[in-house]
This record gives structure tokens, C-alpha cells and sequence, in this order.
């Protein structure tokens, strides 16, 4: 029998990835110019709770500044997610307390003022 699903998934919504579960996949080697030097490469999964649309970011290596940089790329392409869900990788957890240090040391009121009243500020919260 199979899971239930889980609550973010029932919950529809208009925009695409903004409910989001992140996953890694690889090591994958890859061929680097003529000289066919090997090199391994990871891939990091984003995938939309609501469509189901998929976002794949290619990372060096599995350490926690690739996984914020692979963030910080997606979320410049879809738009920020209010809502991140992860399996206990290490490099997941590792990046928890650096996201919410920069979330906590935005300054809210300059955002506030700059931005129009329409547009709400979106804050990340990933879940273990």
C-alpha cells in the first residue's frame, strides 16, 4: 500500500514550485574536453508538490555552499517557495541554519518600503 500524501500536496495552488521537495541524485561521471578527463557530477532535484514539474540543477560536489548555490539558482528561475521539503541529508541540514540566518538578517522594513503592499514577503522554512 502507499503512503499517504503529504499535506502540501493536497493543498493546491496557482503558482508553479511553490510548494517544493529537493532530492539528489548521482554521482554521474562525466567526460571533460578531448583529454576525457573524469569528473563526478550530482544532480539536484526540485520537484513542484502541485504540478509536479521538475527543476534540475547540476552541483560539483555535495557539500552544503553547492546545494545553497543550486538554491539560490532555482529560486531565481521559479520564483521563491513557501514551503521546502527534504529527506535528513546532511547537506540539507547544514543549510538550514544558513538560510535562516539570511532570512533573519534581511531587513524587513526596507523591504517593506521598497516593495508594493500587493506583494507579500515570502520566507523559506525548511522542514526536517
Amino acid at each position: 500500500m502507499m503512503a499517504p500524501l503529504p499535506k502540501s500536496r493536497l493543498q493546491s495552488s496557482l503558482q508553479a514550485f511553490e510548494k517544493v521537495g529537493v532530492d539528489y541524485g548521482g554521482p554521474f561521471l562525466t567526460k571533460q574536453g578531448h583529454g576525457m578527463t573524469r569528473a563526478k557530477h550530482y544532480l539536484c532535484l526540485f520537484t513542484c508538490h502541485t504540478t509536479r514539474a521538475v527543476h534540475l540543477e547540476m552541483l560539483y560536489s555535495l557539500d552544503t555552499d553547492s546545494f545553497i548555490n543550486a538554491f539560490t539558482r532555482m529560486t531565481s528561475r521559479t520564483g521563491t517557495p513557501t514551503y521546502v521539503i527534504s529527506d535528513n541529508g546532511t547537506k540539507f541540514v547544514g543549510a538550514e541554519p544558513e538560510l535562516r540566518e539570511l532570512v533573519e538578517a534581511l531587513d524587513a522594513d526596507r523591504i517593506m518600503q521598497d516593495s508594493s503592499k500587493y506583494h507579500p514577503i515570502l520566507v523559506v522554512y525548511l522542514r526536517h
